[in-house]
């Protein structure tokens, strides 16, 4: 009996050794894909375009902090610290001389500019956008003010590495690289807004819901939902239900919030003629 019990914690010991290398190895080494070639754009409009996208529809600011200079990440999993880095060009920067190969490589592969898998970045999302609103954000981000703040490094560790390696979703190994900025997108469509701005991430590809963990937080079935426009439009300028009751800490209303009144109603208008759902959606 005792020999088997060894036998059993041995076996158990290994394969948590390997799930544990597995993992490490996903981030250290990111599968090969040729950058999408995107350069940087700086007209008036397009500045102003990509000032939109990262302060409302992207939600960089969730992340990245108010200004962009990073910070920590609250939510993170066990065996892992994790820090959103500096986005500006300030002491402790994050994308110093980045090129904009380099900024598409981090935002729409997945991939820093060291080489390693990002493993909270959602490049899965922003893979999906047009060529031109992914020029427009990184011209955008490159004229952020400098802001100094250092910040450590993230630390990948066990068990967090088990989960990289059975769950392999890491944005990288996901998305279809190829595919990168050349759909002809409509950017104004319900489709791409939900997207783009995550909300699948928490809410299901079908906005049917997630149970969630592991993976992001999990988020409510929108389908069964009963509210009108306007009420929608209100809980993500307040944060607040139709009832008076405060959404969860997780949902970035005060993000949501600053898209236009349009493309939130395209988004709520979309919802309310999905099929309602009972069932989790968390594929």
């Amino acid at each position: 009996m005792r020999l088997t019990f060894i036998l059993i914690v041995t076996i158990i010991a290994g394969a948590a050794s390997g799930l544990h290398f597995l993992g490490h190895q996903r981030i250290l080494n990111p599968p090969t894909f040729t950058v999408a070639q995107i350069p940087s754009l700086t007209t008036p409009s397009a500045l102003a375009r990509g000032a939109h996208l990262a302060q409302a529809v992207a939600g960089c600011a969730d992340c990245h902090g108010q200004n962009l200079a990073g910070g920590a990440q609250a939510d993170a999993p066990p065996g892992a610290e994790l820090y959103a880095p500096n986005l500006t060009t300030g002491d402790g920067s994050a994308v110093g001389g980045y090129t904009d190969s380099d900024w598409v490589r981090a935002i729409a592969h997945g991939v820093g500019g060291d080489g390693r898998a990002l493993v909270i970045m959602p490049s899965q999302h922003y893979a999906t956008m047009s060529a031109y609103d992914l020029g427009a954000l990184i011209g955008y981000l490159k004229t952020l003010p400098d802001v100094d703040n250092k910040l450590p490094a993230t630390k990948i560790g066990f068990p967090s590495t088990i989960l990289i390696a059975v769950l392999d979703e890491l944005a990288v190994r996901v998305i279809d690289h190829a595919a990168v900025a050349t759909a002809i997108a409509d950017t104004s469509s319900a489709i791409y807004l939900t997207t783009v701005s995550g909300c699948v991430s928490c809410h299901g590809a079908r906005l049917a819901g997630r149970t969630g963990p592991p993976g992001p937080p999990g988020g409510p079935n929108l389908t069964s939902l009963d509210w009108s426009v306007e009420e929608f439009i209100e809980a993500m300028v307040s944060g607040l239900r139709p009832d008076g009751t405060e959404m969860a800490a997780t949902m970035p209303w005060r993000t949501l919030g600053q898209m236009e009144r349009g493309e939130l109603e395209v988004i709520w208008q979309y919802v309310l003629g999905l099929p309602d759902r009972v069932d989790h959606d968390n594929d």
